[in-house]
């Protein structure tokens, strides 16, 4: 008796396995060719946006030190700059003493902003006039243009010394004594000192802190814990609305403030209304108005 056998049209066999596997192993790296280059477009352009990133970031930093360099060489100070690749930097230790001018600028030649946070030894904000060159009014506008670039700016001594009249809408306040917008850790108030000569050529070059010992705290007693009876934090806006120092461009940390030859008002109008001074705690304010 012969008995019916079911053929399956394609036998199991190694022969016929082959072209199958083949078919799946094709597929397989077919989806793995395109996972890979899915995967470098993604790192593409992500390194792309990297590299546009770090172009805009370089690119202002060129920008803000160029701007920097040329605002301090109006008034012919030069800063300490250092070399990298493809260019300079700005050193943030500025540890020497730096004049600016206010006469030799324009509301054009100052920047909205200079390069924040550098270090000063002496910085002195003056005005130079050519021998017995009569100085004319500053206009506030331009003051307050170049408090406004400075922005913040760390300084052991800083010197505002012969100043003419400010004129403008913001030079009127209401506040009536100077200590209300000094550090209130040491203030002396030497008027017209018998020994200070308005008329006498201020040098930018010569040493300011000759005579000057920042470590030393005047009328000190050695045995005296410096701490005591002290604001550790003092600071001339500490009877303010927060909101309102902040607001002020001008920030500015000190240790000795110097203020020569300039007018009560002048004064007033940039220590209360433009400048947020932090003082050390062994600060000294010493004031010579006209």
């Amino acid at each position: 008796m012969t008995k019916n056998v079911l053929m399956h049209p394609f036998p199991d066999t190694a022969s016929n396995r082959a072209p199958v596997l083949v078919q799946l192993t094709q597929a397989l790296h077919q989806q793995r060719i395109k996972a890979i280059l899915a995967l470098a477009l993604l790192l593409t352009s992500a390194l792309g946006a990297l590299e546009l990133d770090t172009a805009d970031t370089e690119y202002r930093l060129e920008s803000i030190t160029i701007q920097t360099l040329n605002f301090f060489m109006v008034s012919g100070a030069k800063l300490k700059t250092y070399k990298v690749e493809g260019g300079v930097r700005l050193s943030g230790d500025q540890w020497r003493n730096t004049t600016i001018h206010l006469n030799r600028y324009t509301l054009e030649s100052v920047p909205e902003q200079i390069m924040q946070g550098m270090q000063f030894k002496h910085l002195i904000i003056t005005t130079k006039y050519a021998g017995r060159e009569n100085s004319w009014p500053l206009h506030s506008e331009l003051v307050e243009s170049v408090f406004r670039a400075l922005g913040t700016i760390t300084t052991d001594k800083l010197t505002i010394v012969s100043l003419p009249e400010i004129i403008g809408p913001s030079t009127h306040t209401s506040i009536t004594t100077l200590n209300e917008c000094l550090p209130s850790t040491s203030y002396t108030d030497q008027g017209q000192d018998q020994d200070y000569d308005p008329d006498q050529d201020y040098d930018p070059d010569q040493d300011p802190d000759q005579d000057y010992d920042p470590d030393q705290d005047q009328d000190q007693d050695p045995d005296q814990d410096p701490d005591q009876d002290q604001d550790p934090d003092p600071d001339t806006d500490q009877d303010q609305d927060p909101d309102t120092a902040a607001a002020k461009p001008f920030k500015l940390h000190v240790n000795h403030l110097d203020l020569s030859w300039v007018s009560e008002d002048t004064i007033r109008w940039c220590l209360r209304d433009w400048m947020s001074v932090r003082a050390a705690s062994h600060c000294l304010s010493t004031l010579h108005p006209k």
